[in-house]
């Protein structure tokens, strides 16, 4: 699972459940305010910031930090690969 072990046991109670959950969360965000006329790029510029901003602020080194934010950027580009295929 993406992000586990990142503070914790990586069979913690609640870990799938949680990313499930925080990434229906920030994909229901985001789909909102593309909803409102806001700019795609604007939108995801912000959240990301925000985001990585949350990552180095709890991350006890930055090499924790980059880690998870490299397996972030592997999962994702394989899910839109995935979805892609699915499309098309």
């Amino acid at each position: 699972m993406l992000g586990a072990g990142f503070f914790g046991d990586d069979n913690c109670d609640g870990g799938d459940e949680a990313f499930s959950r925080s990434a229906e969360a920030v994909e229901e965000v985001l789909n909102s305010l593309e909803d409102m006329g806001f700019d795609k790029g604007l939108i995801i510029g912000g959240a990301l910031t925000q985001v990585v901003m949350r990552l180095v602020l709890v991350s006890p080194n930055p090499s924790v930090a980059i880690g998870l934010l490299s397996s972030c950027m592997t999962n994702a580009a394989l899910a839109a690969e995935l979805e892609e295929n699915i499309i098309n």
